[in-house]
């Protein structure tokens, strides 16, 4: 006997869908869960009786759904199609989620450069006082060496100690790698780099890197250099429009697109949203991208990295020309030291206002750098783009907790950066942007703030396409204030107004604090899946501009399909999806020695007989993955029916000796000694995903191989469509380089 209810609820922001039900003879009879409940008031009690007490029965099976239960959770803006693809929403006013994955050094397409493995070295050890000119003379040597075909020129290493540096110190040539010993606090392990309190004050910053120029990439911006835009509209996220000529354009050319700040787009966008403050003024704020052509098509060029911001030809004439790259630098890192600041208590300010700057540079890196005690700026890259900050700390700032303090990490005037597992702590603004129109594409992923004074934000006029992706809040100062926002920002500061324009916030915990999100004239902000207080209504210039709610759904869903936005869109773009190259389902008692190699459904079932036992094997194979890093691994399945509350624990396996077109229950690998990598609750149909980092990593062979089974002992059945499905997607495993 089978019988099949169909349907759909929403719940909130969450989703039910089919609800299925099979009966097989050897099952033993069905006493649980509200399909069993289904099926036996159809046999008992008849057709009618029984719509009206399933419709009972499923109101009350939804509200414990609602009270907290996991579920199969995807966005309606960004969500895998039944094929496993990316599929984006796109609004009335063709807004849509960016494509973030080009953040961070060459776009996320490279490892950061393994330094323990670059020659030439030149070894350095600290000297007695000031040791600013020795490190000088060490980097000016460097800087003289000869760039390697990587772009690297070699490694000035310092041994760990004190480093008392009473002046800045620069890197101002490409290709210079500046690498301590250690980042902690002890100097007899660990390299500490540290501004003394001078008896005269020194407010410069401890070390910049680059060219020290912040032009916001004007350069080359002339009459003659300039290229139209011709299409009528840039939408976001596209890569190719049309000019009104590609004469003296090639693929490989820098080049700068423009989109002046004319009065009809600050009309457009309420004057910048202002409040009592001055509306923005023409030709203040342009939209400005950094990007290099990757093709040429009769007018049409197609650029390396998607818009984070619509072009409108009717409100602006865009243009793009030729950077001329003046004074930018590249492949510059700083790695493994501290940079501490002496100060004469915590709220003082009379000492270095910044740590570590880095100035007019392109795909460099940061990686376990600590900075202690600045009055401003911890970490902050100005005009650069492409650079990835990671593993570092920006904590212990002193100062007074006033304006213009206490920014952690961040970007001013900079495009398509990546900061990643980095802590920062007691900052009034700990993960900024800080560049207004010049900022845009830039990824915070995986950071956590702690004990902060106040709000992680673009901070200012119109920065664009900022993701905030597993940002955690943890010992907020106070309770309920804003630490994450996508808003309006009114007349703070000079003319703050909209602050952030088609940003995200995806997966976030705001802990005691809460976010703001709210819709900015002509864009869109979104907040996906976040825990704690997520609102649109608490922005503190509702009332006066008015403002109206950004989009937010998801709130408290505690299994996301998608659990990173940004590492799940890198790995589609870069080719690191990897779909099952073998699976099947077993069963246990009478079919023992029947093989289910092909089915397009794959069972699982745990019952308190275990001859009604099934469950599930699958293999991948990763070998094409080339990268040295693999930061997160998700195995993504579709779930194609499931009834309640079924736990799936997955096995990764030593053994990857099997086929699908033979296994069975008798001659399954044994899941002896295999690791745990997870367990996820399956209640409805649709994707779902568990991390399998640690065993991916593990496998030096790049084949991976689980079991997946069901110890509820509850009597319940899951499937999972398998590759040879043709109506949903196969299960396929998700690799992060992040």
């Amino acid at each position: 006997m089978a019988d099949q209810l169909c349907g759909s609820a929403v719940i909130g922001e969450g989703r039910f869908g089919c609800n299925h039900f099979e009966w097989q003879p050897e099952d033993p009879a069905p006493v649980l869960g509200f399909n069993h409940m289904k099926e036996r008031m159809i046999m008992v009690m008849g057709f009618q009786f029984w719509k009206q007490t399933a419709a009972l029965a499923a109101a009350s099976f939804l509200a414990l759904a609602i009270g907290g239960e996991a579920l199969a959770w995807e966005s309606t803006k960004v969500y895998y199609n039944n094929q496993g693809q990316l599929q984006y929403a796109v609004d009335s006013d063709a807004n849509r989620i960016v494509d973030f994955s080009y953040a961070g050094y060459h776009r996320g397409e490279r490892d950061i450069p393994d330094s323990s493995a670059i020659s030439p070295v030149l070894n350095v050890s600290p000297v007695t006082g000031d040791n600013t000119t020795a490190l000088q003379q060490a980097l000016n040597t460097v800087a003289a060496w000869p760039l390697n075909a990587n772009g690297i020129r070699g490694v000035v290493l310092l041994a760990a100690g004190d480093y008392p540096v009473h002046g800045t110190l620069r890197i101002n040539a490409s290709g210079v790698i500046l690498k301590g010993a250690g980042f902690d606090d002890d100097p007899a392990l660990n390299t500490v780099l540290r501004r003394p309190l001078l008896t005269t004050t020194n407010k410069n910053p401890v070390l910049v890197a680059g060219g020290n120029l912040s032009s916001n990439w004007s350069g080359g911006d002339t009459p003659q250099n300039r290229r139209d835009i011709t299409s009528s509209i840039v939408s976001v996220c596209n890569r190719s429009f049309t000019v009104a000529s590609t004469a003296g354009l090639a693929a490989g050319d820098n080049i700068i697109i423009k989109h002046p700040s004319t009065q009809a787009w600050i009309d457009s966008v309420g004057g910048g949203g202002t409040a009592g403050d001055p509306s923005w003024t023409v030709d203040s704020l342009p939209l400005v991208f950094n990007r290099y052509i990757t093709g040429i098509s009769g007018n049409t060029v197609t650029i390396d990295a998607p818009l984070t911001n619509k072009l409108n030809r009717s409100l602006s004439q865009s243009y793009l020309y030729k950077y001329d790259r003046a004074g930018l630098l590249t492949e510059i890192g700083v790695e493994n030291l501290q940079i501490t600041i002496d100060t004469a208590s915590p709220t003082s300010e009379n000492h270095a206002e910044d740590a570590l700057v880095f100035n007019t540079v392109e795909d460099s890196w940061v990686n376990r750098v600590k900075v202690k005690h600045f009055v401003n700026k911890g970490i902050v890259l100005q005009t650069s783009s492409r650079v990835t900050v990671q593993n570092s700390y920006s904590v212990e700032p002193h100062s007074k907790d006033e304006g213009g303090r206490r920014y952690n990490f961040g970007v001013e005037s900079g495009q398509l950066n990546l900061f990643v597992n980095n802590l920062a702590q007691q900052g009034r603004h700990s993960y900024f942007g800080n560049g207004a129109t010049w900022d845009s594409g830039n990824v915070f992923l995986d950071n956590t703030a702690k004990d902060s004074y106040d709000v992680s934000e673009p901070h200012r006029k119109w920065g664009h396409g900022f993701l905030y992706d597993n940002h955690k809040e943890l010992d907020l100062r106070g309770t309920n204030k804003i630490v994450l926002g996508l808003y309006n920002r009114g007349d703070y500061g000079t003319s703050h107004g909209w602050s952030a324009a088609n940003s995200v916030l995806w997966n976030c915990d705001v802990g005691k604090g809460k976010a703001i999100i709210e819709h900015p004239p002509t864009a869109e902000n979104y907040a996906i899946g976040c825990k704690g207080n997520i609102s649109g209504t608490g922005g503190p210039f509702r009332s006066v501009i008015p403002t109206t709610t950004g989009f937010i759904e998801g709130t408290g869903q505690t299994q996301l399909s998608i659990p990173s936005l940004y590492r799940v869109q890198l790995a589609e773009r870069l080719g690191y999806t990897y779909p099952a190259v073998a699976d099947a389902f077993v069963r246990a008692g009478s079919f023992s020695a029947t093989n289910y190699g092909s089915a397009a459904s794959m069972e699982l079932k745990n019952s308190d007989n275990s001859k009604y036992d099934r469950d599930i094997y699958l293999k991948l194979d990763y070998t094409g993955y080339s990268r040295g890093q693999i930061g997160k691994a998700y195995l993504m399945f579709y779930v194609d029916y499931s009834e309640p509350k079924q736990p799936l624990s997955f096995y990764g396996l030593a053994n990857d000796n099997w086929s699908e077109d033979t296994i069975t229950w008798d001659t399954a690998p044994s899941a002896a000694g295999a690791i745990v990598t997870g367990t996820v609750e399956v209640s409805a149909t649709g994707w779902y995903s568990v991390d399998v980092t640690d065993y991916i990593k593990s496998q030096t062979d790049k084949m991976a191989s689980f079991k997946v089974t069901d110890r509820s002992q509850a009597n319940v059945l899951a499937r999972i469509s398998s590759k040879e499905s043709t109506a949903y997607g196969k299960p396929f495993l998700v690799i992060s380089p992040q």
